[in-house]
């Protein structure tokens, strides 16, 4: 038939698949593929691979909510008919139209594997390029948990970062609380999706002020691997808890130089410095004296250890 016109309404799951439709992306590459053929038979044809459209269609709305939620923004059914008319009018024989926002769509869309199909798109460049600790304010946060952490014995370290993980994992899962997470359990046993995990390692970037790879939680499987990798990024091996001390000594000693000579109550500051000093002196001394006695009491004999608690008790 001599037709000025055949067109073939696609989906974008004939352009980049479907995980959970791969039929319905199958059929709709077929039609990609008769537009193909008829073009190279010399015969007029135009296949447009739709995103989402607004207004009713052939998806329901949990399937619609789902798109959005993934990058794909619904089409104007005005919008729609426009891009139809521009088609036809340039010839085009394959196009894909669809609103997206690139932030949310390319993460997770390279999540596994790098996109030759959509890596080379300016926008898509940005979004992979975006997050982690590019802002002040993430840097800040970062130092403030480290500091943090590092005034903590390593056991509630563990438990600060694993239940950190574990209820940002409910807020992006939909769990009622981190007690439904448990720290052992696989992300994807817990219902995570290449989604969620991106949505997941935002919201812990931000808690933390780390840049995290979009990998995070197929390279650390469970909420208890997420904080024990965590932890080695945030605290330094070998940090010492006296480090969160310094730091407000250092902040202590910027106030006083500042109120230096115009304080009323100078005498009050300068007593209550020499009490915390004399107090430091007096724990520290004590520690000291409680290790070298741990220390001595290592390499000596049975009959020695028994002589020093006779002293100490005063049993002769």
């Amino acid at each position: 038939m001599d037709l000025e016109a055949f067109v073939l309404f696609s989906s974008v799951s004939a352009t980049w698949g479907s995980g959970l439709h791969p039929g319905y992306a199958a059929v709709n590459a077929y039609l990609d593929a008769l537009a193909a053929h008829r073009r190279s038979r010399g015969l007029t044809a135009t296949s447009v691979a739709w995103g989402p459209w607004d207004g009713g269609g052939m998806s329901d709305q949990e399937g619609k909510a789902q798109m959005v939620r993934r990058g794909l923004a619904l089409l104007e059914p005005e919008l729609g008919i426009r891009a139809l008319a521009q088609a036809l009018d340039a010839d085009e024989a394959l196009l894909t139209v669809a609103d997206i926002d690139w932030a949310v769509f390319a993460p997770a869309f390279t999540l596994r594997r790098p996109s030759p199909l959509i890596e080379y798109l300016p926008e898509v460049a940005q979004a992979l390029a975006g997050g982690g600790r590019g802002a002040e304010a993430d840097e800040q946060t970062g130092n403030a948990l480290t500091e943090r952490l590092v005034a903590l014995p390593r056991g509630e370290q563990d438990q600060l970062l694993v239940d950190l993980v574990r209820s940002a994992a409910a807020g992006v899962l939909n769990y009622p609380s981190l007690d439904d997470v448990p720290a052992d359990r696989a992300f994807s046993d817990l219902g995570a999706d290449s989604l969620t995990a991106v949505e997941l390692r935002d919201r812990l970037s931000a808690a933390t002020g780390l840049r995290l790879t979009a990998t995070l939680l197929f390279d650390h499987t469970t909420p208890g691997a997420v904080g024990a990798h965590l932890r080695t990024l945030l605290v330094p091996e070998g940090a010492s808890p006296s480090r969160p001390v310094l730091a407000e000594l250092d902040k202590l000693e910027t106030m006083l130089a500042a109120v230096a000579g115009e304080a009323d109550d100078a005498a009050t500051i300068t007593t209550r410095l020499e009490a915390v000093v004399a107090r430091w002196k007096e724990t520290s001394s004590a520690g000291n004296r409680a290790a070298d006695v741990a220390k001595s009491l290592e390499s000596s004999s049975d009959e020695d250890v028994f002589d020093f608690i006779g002293k100490e008790l005063g049993i002769h």
